[in-house]
């Protein structure tokens, strides 16, 4: 299908912007994904209470319980999508996953930035 800027879009995307698609086709992949959600937003929140227990882990234990509790409000939302075909709801649980993934790139930056300097600390006592 040639374009009006002459690129090339395959066949069976479609380009119609006023054709919308049902809520519960789209939610299809992550509504088959609920229990492996669920398994993994529980596993984080475990995860969170177990390093509670350490002394320096009480500050960063929030992060796996937040992103636990997030992961189960987005199954939830995502089941009622499916199910329901609701379009709002679908909206949410995308939006729960954008936070997630915020969450998680911030996180990533902020252990990269410290694992540098831990690093370069480790050098400068002479520690390897």
């Amino acid at each position: 299908m040639q374009n009006e800027d002459n690129t090339t879009t395959p066949s069976h995307i479609s380009t119609d912007v006023n054709r919308s698609m049902p809520a519960n086709k789209i939610a299809l992949p992550l509504y088959e994904s609920r229990l492996w959600i669920r398994l993994f937003a529980i596993c984080l929140i475990f995860y969170g209470t177990l390093i509670t227990i350490t002394g320096i882990g009480i500050l960063v234990a929030w992060v796996p319980i937040w992103i636990g509790i997030l992961l189960l409000q987005a199954s939830r939302t995502i089941k009622t999508a499916y199910e329901k075909n609701d379009e709002p709801a679908l909206m949410r649980s995308l939006a729960r996953l954008k936070t997630i993934f915020t969450i998680l790139g911030l996180s990533s930056v902020v252990l990269i930035v410290s694992s540098l300097y831990l690093v370069n600390y480790a050098f400068d006592k002479s520690l390897f």
